[in-house]
């Protein structure tokens, strides 16, 4: 767990404001107990001018600003970024997002303003605010030649052409406020004098190229007046692009679940928490002794608490301790906890899986059973104590597990009835998973080849018997599903009552995470599967979902199910300072004033990464409240708590304490900033926004991410990690984009499961992404 960089922020703009607030409430306190009135009235002044100073600092902004028309434009475009390698500079042609040249570093752009200014003065056809507002190129020892053509470039061009576009909507926008006023003269039309002058001054003020020009001069005509006035009332019912502000900033921690597995500093004993917040006692309480007590203060939310004189206290920042006998059955060997786990394949037998899926003529059947053939074969190598089992469904069910002859059918009486499905599936395991792989893999060979297509797709009714069996195994367990189709018969029918349907998963996904059962989802890209519908289950379970073609089908095979499992029943708190608090997070999350974080992860897959970002809370609460003040704070303190179950089977508390010099230069903060954390975190947030169904803001919060990240590389100079940003963040970005214009916003449950499977798969996968897949797109 760390934060993305070396320091965390506060603004100065935060710190004068909460001086001047707190100034504020010390003069209204001192007013109300003077008598004198002339006193009263050298307070009530000083007051006023601290209000105004209030006023001032609230409208300052530190926010990312973006507009309607940047959220039209798609990420990726082709642009010129200089990359610096120690002395030699070159230019290369990259795909860098639309807003690359509005970075914000005036050293390097000092040049180019040069260079624009001096355009200005020889070409009447140049306007001199576009020489302010073009975003300046880095051109220092550049040769005049890469000048040149980087200056005739199409993509320079197009952005010339672009300003100039924004600065006549803001004459035609100018002009359309002088007409209303003009209009409410009665001899406006009649006065053509009043007219010509007007419009001379508009094109005296905004002089873009020569065809616009021309226009005007056209337009202030007597015979082409009331053509123009026409035209200004089409232009009036045009609005201007609406502002967004999107505050974004390096106070990010990330955390990866993995640390699950360092137990070096493993403690056979219970940790002892604060009475108010929950948190731990560390060595950066304030800690004392009285008589036969420990008194500590809280470093988190200040309370004090009274405690044994004995009381563990967390002197080893990264310790674990362990609730149960260490002694009894030994200690975990993290090496072997996924050796002998089940593993169930669900497989769909439906009639549509005897269509051709690949460019080699294969049925999707036929591509599944190979799959199938070829990781059981590398698992009966790497792991032959596992029990691997088979499930199918089409019309009924039929529970093949590992066993030669033996299976068991549940008919369709079977598949509208949840509990004779759970009792069955159970039942089953003893008789049909009685083989470990070693000794079942030519059975179970011979029966993934024996699998024919039938009819209909139980989906739900086979997805509940596989969960029952796997729930059988060791804690670890998987289920792997497999479909091609929307499930239309029995439970979880989603072509019947849909609602019913809905609440059928969600009962589901809960039955799986009481099971400690991971559920995976694979579906073929050649149709709608009901993704959202199911979603819930791998969601809940710490799964993964998957849409795959028929050429690569084995390959996601192996990667999800090579991702063991290496905890259960997993607990998340993460707790803050009590004068910041968390953002972007569901309130049923958060906890003490949403300065601390608590949520049930369930199973926790080996690489789960989580990013939190946070904030100060607001500035008037915070000078409510005692021993707080923001301008002398010096540390932050920050702690992780998780409770879990390991796969021995005893219940571990990791705890990790850790503290950050606080700074209010917001440039040396972003100059040590880890640029992939800041990258990962905006591609998770923004991903969790759209699956909420609020794809607007999501929208805006990826560009304004974009932007803040780029300005941050100006200063490291990395453009590399920029590209690499841009090359994960752009397929995500562009499936918001396509779904915001259509739809900004969705506030019904319901619809978001109609989502369509390809952005339902793609926000869901981009939610949950970790390090490893981040840089995936950028090796490949």
């Amino acid at each position: 767990m760390k934060l993305a960089s070396n320091f965390a922020y506060i603004s100065k703009r935060s710190i004068a404001l909460f001086k001047n607030e707190k100034a504020s409430n010390s003069l209204k306190k001192q007013i109300y107990a003077e008598d004198q009135e002339l006193s009263k009235k050298l307070l009530g002044i000083q007051l006023a001018s601290i209000e105004e100073q209030i006023k001032e600092l609230e409208k300052e902004t530190s926010a990312e600003e973006i507009d309607s028309d940047d959220l039209k434009e798609e990420l990726q475009s082709h642009e010129f970024a200089q990359i610096n390698k120690g002395k030699n500079k070159t230019m290369i042609k990259s795909q860098s997002a639309s807003r690359v040249g509005d970075i914000d570093n005036k050293q390097s752009f000092k040049q180019q303003n040069q260079y624009n200014l001096s355009q200005t003065k020889k070409s009447s056809n140049f306007p001199t605010q576009i020489a302010k507002q073009l975003p300046p190129l880095q051109t220092k020892d550049m040769p005049r030649k890469s000048l040149l053509q980087l200056l005739q470039s199409p993509a320079h061009q197009q952005l010339v052409d672009k300003k100039l576009q924004k600065l006549e909507e803001i004459r035609k926008s100018e002009l359309k406020q002088y007409n209303q006023i003009a209009q409410m003269n009665s001899g406006y039309l009649d006065d053509l004098t009043k007219q010509n002058t007007k419009s001379n001054i508009f094109a005296a003020r905004h002089s873009p190229k020569q065809n616009s020009i021309q226009s005007l001069q056209t337009a202030t005509s007597s015979q082409q007046n009331h053509q123009f006035i026409q035209e200004k009332v089409k232009i009036s019912n045009q609005r201007n692009p609406k502002k967004y502000k999107e505050k974004v900033d390096t106070n990010i921690i990330h955390l990866n679940l993995q640390t699950i597995k360092d137990i070096r500093n493993l403690k056979n004993d219970k940790p002892i928490y604060c009475e108010q917040c929950k948190a731990v006692l560390n060595k950066y309480c304030d800690i004392s002794k009285e008589q036969e007590r420990l008194i500590w203060k809280c470093s988190f939310c200040f309370k004090v608490n009274t405690s044994e004189p004995g009381a563990q206290i967390q002197s080893n920042l990264n310790t674990t301790y362990c609730l149960d006998d260490l002694n009894k059955n030994g200690i975990q060997d993290k090496n072997n906890l996924d050796e002998d786990i089940t593993i169930i394949f669900c497989i769909d037998i439906s009639g549509s899986m005897a269509e051709i899926c690949n460019r080699n003529g294969h049925a999707k059947i036929s591509v599944i059973q190979l799959a199938l053939i070829e990781q059981i074969q590398e698992m009966a190598m790497k792991f032959p104590k596992r029990k691997v089992g088979l499930v199918t469904f089409s019309d009924d069910i039929q529970i093949l597990g590992n066993h030669s002859t033996k299976s068991v059918v549940l008919s369709e009486e079977y598949i509208d009835n949840s509990k004779m499905i759970i009792r069955q599936s159970k039942k089953s395991y003893q008789g049909l998973m009685d083989n470990i792989l070693a000794n079942s893999y030519n059975d179970l060979i011979d029966k993934i080849i024996n699998m024919m297509p039938t009819a209909n797709t139980a989906l739900g009714p086979g997805l509940l018997a596989s969960i029952a069996l796997a729930s059988q195994g060791k804690k670890g367990s998987q289920v792997l599903l497999c479909t091609d189709g929307v499930s239309n018969v029995g439970l979880g029918n989603l072509l019947g009552n849909y609602n019913q349907a809905l609440d059928f998963y969600h009962k589901v996904a809960q039955y799986a995470r009481q099971k400690d059962v991971t559920t995976h989802i694979v579906t073929f890209n050649t149709g709608e599967c009901g993704i959202g519908a199911l979603l819930p289950v791998a969601d809940q379970t710490g799964g993964a979902i998957e849409r795959v073609g028929g050429d690569n089908l084995s390959a996601n095979f192996k990667e999800i199910i090579s991702k063991p499992i290496i905890a259960t029943k997993a607990k998340i708190r993460l707790h803050l300072l009590q004068c910041f608090k968390f953002n972007r997070e569901e309130r049923d999350n958060l906890r003490n004033g949403e300065t601390t974080f608590s949520k049930v992860i369930g199973n926790v897959v080996q690489d789960t990464e989580f990013t939190f970002e946070f904030g100060l809370r607001k500035i008037k609460s915070l000078v409510e409240r005692e021993g707080i003040s923001i301008d002398q704070l010096k540390k932050l303190p920050y702690q992780l708590i998780i409770e879990y179950v390991g796969l021995d089977g005893k219940q571990y508390v990791k705890i990790i304490t850790n503290q950050a010099e606080i700074s209010s230069d917001r440039i040396a903060v972003e100059t040590q900033a880890d640029v992939d954390i800041l990258a990962l975190n905006s591609i998770q947030q923004s991903s969790k926004l759209a699956r909420m169904g609020d794809y607007k803001n999501a929208q805006i919060l990826a560009k304004a991410s974009y932007n803040s990240i780029s300005k941050t590389v100006s200063y490291t100079g990395d453009y590399q990690k920029l590209l690499d940003y841009q090359a994960s963040l752009t397929p995500v970005y562009n499936t918001i984009q396509k779904i915001s214009s259509v739809t900004p916003k969705v506030t019904s449950l319901i619809e978001l499961t109609r989502t369509n499977d390809h952005h339902s798969q793609e926000l869901y996968s981009a939610s949950k992404m970790n390090s490893l897949s981040y840089k995936a797109p950028h090796r490949s």
